[in-house]
């Protein structure tokens, strides 16, 4: 069923096991570290700047998903925009 439901939402079905089952990554982790990894969808996402621009991500909020990236693996670089939106709706920008 997970496999049909990633096919249907176009979804990458590792990373839906990974959300559904968040321990499965531990079990599935070839490497034995993520640190690669983390560096990596930090820099490609860092490092995009034409969405950084469509997103209008300010050098703060970089500082902020760059720590982000230290303390927790992101496992795909469109996740940090995800985060940037949670802690965006979160904050009230025009106080």
């Amino acid at each position: 069923m997970l496999r049909r439901l990633a096919d249907a939402l176009g979804l990458n079905r590792r990373e839906l096991l990974f959300l559904s089952h968040p321990d499965a990554k531990y079990l599935m982790d070839e490497d034995g570290g993520s640190s690669r990894k983390r560096e990596d969808s930090w820099q490609q996402f860092a490092s995009n700047r034409a969405a950084l621009r469509r997103h209008n991500v300010t050098r703060a909020e970089l500082k902020v998903l760059k720590q982000v990236a230290l303390l927790e693996h992101v496992a795909h670089p469109r996740h940090f925009l995800f985060i940037l939106n949670s802690i965006r709706q979160a904050g009230d920008r025009e106080a």
